[in-house]
């Protein structure tokens, strides 16, 4: 196989922090490094290096049943499709997708986004995606969940991030030491060099969780690739220690177990149908239109 020198990606590399403030105070950081792979390059991602493969297992694998709407085909028109079933707007511009992929064969991957740019973002030196899909993925029970975001109005710093903020009520179970009763404020940072994506959870007494991912976008090329295999060389095999362990440590604590509740709400769809039985939700100005929906 020819080796291609660069796509239109990125690596990035950075840290991921929790921090638990009630009912028990936890907090950890980890470095953590992620791909933002372009969707319409999926079948480009082998030529990067060997050990990368879209296909069969390998010691990094895109596997494209790990990804949204795996029985709707390829993952861009997918996208594509239930994007504009819940907005009205299909996407017309790059789509980049920041996650883990599998390594060694072993999937864990708590949170995927979907960056959904519009026609001409190329043209821009930091462009904002019009919408934003996140795909949750629980544990240990490995359902998923969709938050389809948009509608937030930008705020720009001095320094040049660009950022949108969303708020809406959980509508998942995603940790057994978090009720259902809580709601989300979603914060994404924009930048030609970074990308930064902060999450409150806050329940009736105030916040009680947040968790802060602050990533350096490098170019997408074998350099950095074999750079990533030698310095991450099994990120979701770490990270799948790393949350068992910290709910151990919570445990320790006393933190409170909150059993599964199913999906006893009203934004659920089948997850290949054309349907999707969802919730818009507008809280406040300037914080967007949510559509939720199991996946």
């Amino acid at each position: 196989m020819t080796m291609t020198k660069a796509l239109s990606g990125s690596f990035l590399e950075g840290s991921i922090r929790h921090r638990r403030t009630a009912p028990v105070g936890h907090e950890f950081t980890y470095p953590i490094g992620l791909y933002g792979v372009r969707l319409s390059e999926w079948n480009q991602l082998p030529s990067l290096a060997r050990g990368i493969s879209t296909r069969h297992i390998n010691r990094i694998w895109f596997r494209r049943r790990d990804y949204f709407q795996p029985g709707n085909g390829d993952l861009e028109t997918a996208v594509k499709r239930h994007v504009f079933l819940a907005t009205d707007w299909e996407p017309d511009g790059p789509i980049e997708l920041v996650t883990q992929p599998r390594y060694f064969g072993w999937c864990f991957n708590p949170v995927s986004f979907y960056l959904c740019y519009p026609k001409g973002a190329d043209s821009e030196e930091n462009p904002v995606p019009r919408v934003i899909l996140a795909q949750i993925t629980n544990t240990p029970w490995h359902e998923r969940h969709s938050y389809c975001l948009t509608g937030a109005g930008e705020t720009v710093t001095k320094e040049g991030w660009r950022s949108l903020r969303f708020r809406f009520p959980k509508q998942f179970h995603v940790s057994p030491f978090n009720p259902m009763d809580q709601d989300y404020e979603w914060l994404f940072g924009f930048h030609p060099q970074g990308l930064r994506i902060h999450m409150n959870v806050k329940g009736s007494g105030g916040k009680v969780f947040d968790a802060t991912l602050s990533l350096t976008r490098h170019p997408l090329d074998a350099e950095h690739v074999q750079y990533a295999m030698e310095r991450y060389p099994a990120e979701t095999i770490k990270a799948s220690i790393g949350i068992h362990w910290n709910a151990f440590r919570l445990w320790r604590k006393g933190a409170p177990f909150h059993d599964h509740p199913g999906y006893a709400t009203a934004t659920t769809a089948a997850p290949d149908s054309g349907d999707l039985t969802a919730t818009h939700i507008t809280t406040l100005n300037n914080v967007g239109t949510v559509t939720s929906w199991k996946t």
